[in-house]
């Protein structure tokens, strides 16, 4: 199984005053020939899809686009876009009903049931060309305070999601490898 990882394209950003969308046209075509090329069974994109959390119409555009040129491209791609702390989850997730959800699968932020995270909704299974399962990803988006458990390890409530998203992976997994994603700041 071949995965392709990018994070970080911070579409609709400027520099300077400058509009970056050419640069951004060049970089979505060359990774549009890349999972051609190297016949990628999937995309994961872990995080900053947009520079903001309101990106320009033109930005959401060139995403748009280049899933829908990705899925037409590769008819057995399956592409997997968490949030990061420049997107919007709910911005991100928007689209996700209008979407192919075998094929695409947009995270913007850790779902809840009640007050705990429900980590068995961002656990998404991969394919490969032949429809047979291959790795399993624990798609972990950007976690904001209020995405963390209330119970658990007192002293540090991002590895104690993380060990739960972990141990709900290996009930999901079976023997394939497992990936976990995450876009986040470390320290120490």
């Amino acid at each position: 199984m071949r995965v392709i990882h990018t994070s970080d394209w911070h579409l609709g950003q400027e520099l300077h005053g400058f509009d970056r969308g050419v640069e951004h046209d060049a970089f979505l075509d060359w990774l549009a020939g890349q999972l051609i090329e190297l016949d990628a069974d999937a995309l994961i994109v872990t995080g900053d899809v947009y520079d903001t959390v309101n990106p320009p119409i033109l930005a959401q555009q060139r995403l748009y686009q280049f899933v829908k040129r990705a899925l037409t491209t590769c008819p057995h791609l399956q592409i997997v876009l968490i949030g990061g702390n420049h997107d919007s989850a709910a911005r991100l997730e928007l689209p996700r009903h209008l979407l192919d959800a075998d094929r695409v699968h947009l995270i913007g932020s850790m779902p809840r049931a009640t007050s705990q995270p429900t980590t068995s909704r961002i656990i998404v299974t991969m394919r490969d060309k032949t429809g047979t399962p291959g790795v399993v990803c624990a798609a972990v988006p950007y976690l904001r305070p209020g995405d963390l458990p209330l119970q658990g390890d007192p002293e540090s409530p991002l590895k104690s999601l993380y060990r739960q998203v972990i141990d709900t992976a290996h009930g999901i997994r079976g023997n394939l490898p497992l990936l976990v994603t995450g876009h986040l700041h470390l320290s120490g």
